[in-house]
């Protein structure tokens, strides 16, 4: 079977900004409240006054509501502009921004996760965080079943369903996340199998295509070769983690 290389490179462009936009959401918003904090691509390390719970909220709710505002914004972008050469990177920036902020309401009675530290701030009982976190993953599974049968109209059509779903969903998230991981290290072993992990949703996109009744339209979009704009997406955001990866520090 065919690899769709622009599904992979458009998904890991995707991941890796939506990553890197999130932690520099937090970032900015310690620098708004005047706190001293260093960037790294996969985590910031802020400076906190002892005791301070309005800060440490506000920090940690900062990343997921970032993702999700990003992800409507590119929702609509690519409704305006699906048919166009950045069409496909708006849908993957729109599909995993909102996914971050589901996926952080998931693990919001885990351990870690934004809304984890933020609900501990605010001395939530365990029941409001077991509540958020199934919520959160109710919606992330139905939210990627739609966008399953979205990303559908991005493969030539073929009547087995299933070899659909290995090529528009298998392929781009288990070869996307492995860039992405790739790209992103060095990360302690925590952070990686957190990210396989999560990974593990997009199964059921993966039940989205297969349950599709509409066939994929419309055809002047299948199976389109990979775009310049792709190419350099995937450039930039490798170019911008590495830099990360020493770390830039933002002074109060």
């Amino acid at each position: 079977m065919k690899v769709p290389l622009r599904l992979v490179l458009a998904f890991f462009a995707a991941y890796g900004l939506n990553t890197v936009l999130h932690e520099c959401a937090h970032a900015l918003m310690a620098r708004l409240l005047g706190l001293p904090s260093t960037l790294f691509h996969f985590y910031v390390n802020i400076d906190y006054p002892s005791g301070d719970v309005r800060t440490r909220f506000l920090c940690a709710i900062a990343g997921p509501l970032f993702s999700l505002g990003l992800g409507v914004v590119c929702w609509r972008a690519y409704r305006r502009f699906q048919a166009r050469p950045q069409g496909l990177l708006l849908l993957y920036l729109s599909i995993l921004g909102t996914s971050i902020f589901l996926g952080n309401l998931f693990s919001t009675a885990l351990v870690g996760g934004d809304f984890g530290v933020a609900t501990t701030q605010l001395n939530l009982p365990v029941g409001a965080r077991l509540a958020m976190t199934l919520a959160g993953g109710l919606l992330l599974a139905g939210f990627l079943f739609r966008m399953g049968q979205e990303l559908l109209q991005w493969t030539p059509p073929d009547p087995n369903r299933l070899r659909t779903a290995i090529r528009v969903i298998v392929w781009p998230v288990v070869l996307g996340t492995a860039l992405v991981i790739i790209a992103f290290l060095p990360m302690p072993p925590a952070f990686v199998q957190d990210w396989i992990a999560s990974s593990l949703f997009w199964v059921f996109a993966a039940v989205g295509v297969v349950a599709a009744r509409k066939p994929a339209t419309p055809a002047k979009r299948r199976d389109l070769p990979v775009q310049a704009i792709d190419l350099v997406a995937a450039a930039a955001v490798l170019v911008i983690v590495r830099v990360l990866t020493r770390g830039i520090t933002l002074a109060s």
